[in-house]
């Protein structure tokens, strides 16, 4: 178990301030994270980090991912209303950066693709955890706009 303050500090050293970057993320599964899923997501992102595009220069395009395994027993168990909280889910979530160097359009354009790319990978690459499809989670987590 890690507080909160503590999980928004992991990032802290490939997330220097001033840089370029894109956030995104989703809620995924019921199920477990399969070893053989989590290493294709993985070089999945090794690929799309060397891929040719605008972004892509000698310091980057960097991604992190986080997973996120919140205990959330207490926060389901109150009434969606009862707090900021909108996601009222025991699922993990997971957040991503990247982080590009380059102020062109060109280079805003390609590191957002790459990120969403990835996500969207990531999505089917998991899809096996919602076995009745996403439900009332279809949203995605609620602080990502997913």
């Amino acid at each position: 178990m890690m507080p909160s303050e503590v999980v928004n500090t992991l990032q802290n050293a490939v997330l220097p301030q001033g840089a370029n970057y894109h956030l995104t993320g989703t809620i995924r599964g019921e199920g477990r994270l399969q070893s053989e899923a989590a290493r294709d997501i993985f070089n999945k992102m090794i690929e799309m980090t060397g891929a040719p595009g605008a972004c892509l220069t000698d310091g980057g395009p960097v991604f992190s991912i986080i997973w996120q395994f919140i205990n959330l027993k207490k926060v389901t168990s109150l009434p969606a209303d009862a707090s900021a909280l909108r996601m009222r889910t025991a699922s993990p979530c997971m957040s991503m950066v990247i982080r590009w160097e380059g102020d062109s359009t060109e280079a805003s354009k390609d590191a957002k693709d790459r990120v969403t790319r990835l996500k969207d990978f990531i999505v089917q690459a998991l899809e096996h955890t919602f076995p009745n499809g996403l439900g009332e989670n279809d949203t995605g987590y609620g602080n990502f706009g997913a």
